[in-house]
């Protein structure tokens, strides 16, 4: 037991700290008395201290006033449960849990024990005051009096700090798709203002039952912790154990030259292809390396686009990461929640006051966060995700409150064509509704589409009817062969994936070696170069893409278990952001890479053609006004297509570079 005093110049902190483990080696049957009836127990702790002190004391008197309400911190249970556990045989007994701290109110003032002046007689009363509504007394108790009419007295009340916070489950915790169950916390003297939203914390406290805050007269009851002790947690993947036979098992895997093609075949057996989008993912879950530098934190996590056409299984493939990511969140593009996407002001259901509340990106630190219909993002989500994808942080200044979050977290968004289907003859720009900022903080962005092909086809249909047969045979109690399980199980079990992960992560944080920079060096190089000869000067990559091979490259030394990035890895990391760069920015018109048929609604070849059509359009409307359907036909014999010429005419127009009468046009 520790008795803390803190003296400071307007107040004083005073509190107790028992660590329940050194209780517990020092008498078993107080530790497990306190466990059982922590409120009894407590105060009379309370009340042993005053008496201690008391003794040979001169002002006795002042003692019992500072010491009456001293906080009381229990902290070190040995017995851990999760938030869904919860039951009502917990209630008013200690209990310990994790979660993450959805929202958090203001500190205020709280009544412990509240003064009452009869309006009468003038006789004060005193009325000790628990977690629910104040309560006052029911009648006088001084003789002859019986008045029912009293007036509060906050003066005379005692007081302490104390503020109430939402916490949800740890998404690391949960499994197969489960929702997350949240849970009230009061947090009050010296613990009260220390922890903020987004916030992984570790919990102590007295389990409480209380009327429905929303629904006072329900025979349901709430349940409200009332917090004894906190520890904020800073590791990751802390909750999974790995056994050390599961270790050595790891170890083995790293060691096997096919590892990688393994850890494909894991993601998603059900769906067949996508061979490149399961390799990225791959890398995206065992991330690269961040690092702390003067200008701030350079991001090591890695963010993934997937544009996809209908029926191709990118829900199937979202929802099989979800499951096997050790720390994942799920969320749509529209918002699953009233705090969307990264964070937002909203009136808690707690005390009616506006407080932050935590959205899927700030709740999925250092996790996954899965995002579905990305396209159909709110404008605040939108301007805020720029922040959390390159710098980790959501910054908030709504409704009084001005707050930076921490969002270190890996995305893979998916997203649906504006037009129903992806057409590799237009930009990416033009066919998704997202700006060309956000798109350019994504590593990698691959398409799924849905084009006829026999020979894949024949593949598709036959794994599908494949995959029905043995399921089909499994639930009729039929016997199946190891060699059709094959076809549904993947290489490497799940739990053991998820374990691979958290393992590499805690434990490898690879650096590149001189072989390795040169190769992604020269690679860079070469496109940057190649950018300079062609005759649109399309940019084939940018300062970004080189970033982003420095991360895949850390994440494949990563999946070897090794502290070291070589160029074998440098290389992988090139093959599969050469890959993503060929499918989504190749410019069909000039046969080169352009990033910019990648992020913006032009290329850089359909730029210059525009301006091309613009020069000419000026000089052929220079000294007299020329009909539309001329300009279209002259313009038309040198080889421009129609709806260009049109839409350029509309844009000079609307820019006012040519004047217009009726359907005649003049340059200015």
């Amino acid at each position: 037991m520790r008795h803390e005093v803190q003296d400071l110049k307007t107040k004083r902190t005073t509190s107790i700290t028992i660590d329940l483990g050194q209780l517990y080696e020092w008498n078993v049957q107080y530790h497990n008395k306190l466990i059982e009836n922590p409120i009894i127990e407590i105060e009379k702790i309370r009340n042993g201290l005053i008496s201690l002190l008391m003794e040979g004391a001169k002002d006795r008197e002042q003692i019992a006033e500072d010491f009456e309400n001293v906080p009381v911190h229990l902290k070190n249970h040995a017995r851990h449960i999760n938030i869904r556990e919860i039951r009502e045989n917990y209630i008013n007994k200690i209990i310990q849990f994790e979660g993450i701290v959805k929202n958090t109110t203001e500190v205020k003032p709280r009544v412990v024990v509240s003064a009452w002046k009869c309006k009468y007689c003038r006789t004060m009363m005193y009325i000790p005051q628990d977690l629910g509504e104040l309560q006052k007394p029911t009648f006088c108790d001084r003789d002859g009096c019986k008045s029912k009419t009293f007036e509060f007295k906050p003066e005379k009340s005692v007081l302490k700090n104390a503020h109430r916070i939402s916490v949800q489950e740890r998404p690391e915790g949960l499994r197969g798709g489960e929702n997350p169950s949240n849970l009230i916390l009061e947090i009050s003297d010296d613990l009260s203002g220390m922890v903020y939203a987004g916030m992984p914390v570790k919990f102590t406290g007295i389990l409480r039952a209380l009327p429905s805050l929303t629904n006072p007269k329900s025979i349901y009851l709430d349940y409200i912790v009332e917090c004894l002790s906190f520890e904020i947690s800073s590791k990751q993947y802390e909750d999974i154990v790995i056994l050390p036979e599961e270790e050595e098992k790891i170890q083995e895997l790293a060691e096997q030259p096919d590892i990688f093609l393994k850890l494909r075949n894991s993601i998603a057996p059900d769906i067949i292809g996508n061979e490149i989008i399961k390799d990225a993912v791959v890398y995206q879950l065992f991330g690269g390396v961040s690092k702390k530098t003067i200008s701030g934190e350079t991001r090591g996590n890695i963010h993934i686009l997937l544009v996809t056409d209908p029926s191709c299984g990118k829900s199937q493939i979202l929802r099989y990461i979800y499951t096997l990511a050790p720390r994942a969140v799920m969320a749509t593009g529209g918002g699953t929640t009233k705090a969307g996407l990264t964070a937002s002001a909203i009136k808690s259901e707690i005390d009616g006051k506006y407080t932050l509340e935590a959205g899927a990106m700030v709740l999925g630190d250092q996790g996954l966060v899965l995002i579905d219909e990305m396209d159909k993002m709110s404008k605040d989500d939108r301007s805020s995700m720029h922040e959390a994808l390159e710098q980790g942080t959501v910054t908030i200044s709504k409704a009084g409150i001005n707050a930076t979050l921490k969002a270190r977290c890996s995305v893979i968004g998916a997203a649906n064509p504006r037009f129903g289907r992806f057409d590799n003859y237009m930009s990416l720009g033009e066919q998704i509704n997202m700006p060309p900022s956000l798109l350019s903080r994504f590593d990698l962005i691959f398409t799924m589409t849905d084009i006829p092909e026999e020979k894949r086809d024949f593949s598709i249909s036959e794994h599908i009817l494949s995959i029905n047969e043995v399921y089909g045979r499994k639930s009729a109690n039929i016997s199946v062969t190891e060699d059709e399980l094959k076809i549904v199980m993947p290489d490497i079990d799940p739990d053991l994936f998820r374990k691979y992960i958290a393992f590499a992560k805690m434990n490898y944080n690879p650096v590149l070696t001189k072989a390795a920079m040169k190769t992604i060096q020269d690679n860079y190089l070469d496109y940057r170069k190649r950018s300079g000869e062609n005759e649109n000067k399309a940019v084939s990559i940018t300062p970004r893409q080189l970033e982003g091979l420095i991360r895949i490259a850390e994440a494949s030394a990563r999946i070897r278990l090794s502290n070291v990035v070589d160029e074998t890895d440098a290389l992988r990391a090139i093959g599969i952001m050469e890959t993503c760069l060929k499918g989504i920015a190749f410019d069909e018109s000039t046969g080169a890479i352009d990033t910019d048929k990648m992020y913006n609604k032009v290329s850089a070849s359909g730029r210059k053609k525009k301006q091309a059509i613009a020069e000419l359009i000026k000089e052929f409307c220079k000294d007299e006004y020329k009909h539309a359907n001329q300009i279209i036909d002259e313009l038309g014999i040198r080889g421009y297509d129609k709806t260009e010429i049109e839409i350029t005419i509309e844009n000079m127009h609307n820019e006012a570079l040519l004047v217009k009468n009726n359907y005649k046009y003049k340059s200015v």
